[in-house]
């Protein structure tokens, strides 16, 4: 059984930690078109909340 991450395991955190990012970054590289439908009403918003962060900050 492979250690869990935990304050005796660090190296296994950072680990887990890294894989996790991974697909995180990855992930958009494996969009199809259909997932549009859903990202589009999520990503609108978002968007326009950093566009108008960044404005309030120049």
């Amino acid at each position: 059984m492979a250690p869990m991450c935990g304050i005796t395991h660090i190296v296994r955190c950072v680990q887990d930690l890294g894989e996790d990012d991974k697909g995180i970054f990855t992930s958009p590289l494996y969009m199809r078109a259909k997932d549009a439908y859903w990202l589009m009403p999520l990503g609108a918003p978002t968007g326009l909340a950093f566009a108008k962060y960044l404005g309030r900050r120049a």
